[in-house]
């Protein structure tokens, strides 16, 4: 039997599986009711999970009318690639001269995964470009840091299904690692310079 938070956790989820794949659509309106009858749940396991995604700003509360799902806007995006600019660059900054050989092949790894996922579909793609940052971010060491990223990056998932779930395909995918090689090209050169700039080029390249 599943416990009150397991529960919980399992309807926030399926909450934003709904945002993402834009069942539920930006300024539509989830109410209590309808969610308790659409996953045969007790309310207690559903405010909790609205009181979470109103709390991570995905969500706003309307006292006694529902909640509405947050429209994420270019300018919220340029607010987004602006900190993580700002963040990521002060950890490559900090890391550069301790990533050697081994750290550099599994960012090769990673940009061959994110190469090979724009021929399958969105999410995939979405999850191993994520995984490249979060993995260059992690060798600066500071757990707090990638906490920091990740929510940045959740945040910018739900841009990217509002922005791009309806048009992007594996035949014209938005081909939004183009910079990985030469920011890795950067690493084994030793040429710091060019790796802040191939880093500074991929994260301007979301384009809405």
């Amino acid at each position: 039997m599943k416990t009150a938070n397991t529960l919980k956790d399992t309807i926030y989820q399926k909450i934003m599986n709904g945002i993402l794949s834009l069942e539920y659509k930006p300024n539509d309106i989830l109410t209590e009711r309808e969610l308790i009858e659409k996953y045969g749940c007790s309310k207690s396991p559903v405010r909790d999970a609205l009181v979470t995604l109103c709390n991570e700003h995905v969500l706003i509360s309307h006292p006694r009318y529902g909640y509405e799902v947050v429209r994420l806007t270019q300018e919220d995006v340029k607010y987004i690639l602006e900190y993580r600019l700002l963040l990521e660059s002060a950890l490559l900054g900090s890391s550069y001269a301790s990533i050697g050989p081994p750290e550099i092949d599994e960012l090769i790894r990673l940009d061959a995964l994110c190469r090979k996922t724009l021929d399958e579909n969105m999410w995939t793609h979405w999850e191993a470009n994520t995984k490249f940052h979060l993995t260059l971010a992690s060798y600066q060491g500071n757990p707090f840091t990638i906490r920091q990223l990740e929510s940045a990056m959740l945040t910018l998932k739900r841009a990217y299904a509002q922005f791009y779930l309806n048009t992007w395909t594996t035949s014209n995918p938005n081909n939004d690692v183009r910079y990985h090689e030469t920011l890795i090209k950067g690493l084994k050169n030793h040429d710091k310079d060019l790796c802040m700039s191939a880093l500074r080029d991929d994260l301007t390249d979301f384009a809405v």
